[in-house]
């Protein structure tokens, strides 16, 4: 999904590029008008390129898929006591960072009750202050950074 998205912002930008080049070699007139017309046809064309590549069956399968996970876990936490629940959300946060972040550190995640689960609330990490791990965590996890604790060793 991800390479996908970045193939057609390569090809969106490819476009635009030539349209641009196009443009700025077309002599003044009638000329640059048509040019400027044909790059504006070449970049709807790729803009919209990719509902004709939409495979609505890919799409429910990818949902279906979605939902049967996500009653998978539900069932997993539905036998699990609170205490234990709300552990294991605050080890998967503090993983999930180290994971995505690429930081060294130690984290400590604290939760708050949500409406259903408890909810990752606040962070300390001990290591010196990343300001792109930071932004990925509020991001992310919905985590501030007024609610993220930065401690050097």
């Amino acid at each position: 999904m991800i390479d996908a998205l970045r193939e057609w912002i390569i090809a969106l930008a490819a476009a635009a590029f030539i349209g641009g080049i196009a443009a700025a070699l077309a002599p003044e007139g009638k000329m640059r008008r048509v040019v400027n017309l044909v790059s504006g046809f070449m970049l709807v064309a790729v803009m919209l390129a990719p509902v004709r590549r939409f495979e609505l069956d890919d799409y429910a399968r990818f949902l279906e898929e979605f939902r049967v996970q996500a009653d998978e876990y539900r069932l997993e936490f539905e036998n699990v006591p609170e205490s234990d629940v709300k552990t294991i959300i605050e080890a998967k946060t503090a993983a999930y960072i180290l994971d995505k972040t690429g930081i060294t550190a130690r984290v400590k995640a604290r939760t708050v009750d949500g409406s259903e689960y408890p909810l990752p609330w606040e962070v300390e990490l001990t290591a010196e202050y990343d300001v792109t791990a930071s932004r990925l965590i509020e991001s992310e996890l919905g985590i501030p950074k007024e609610r993220q604790k930065w401690v050097t060793r």
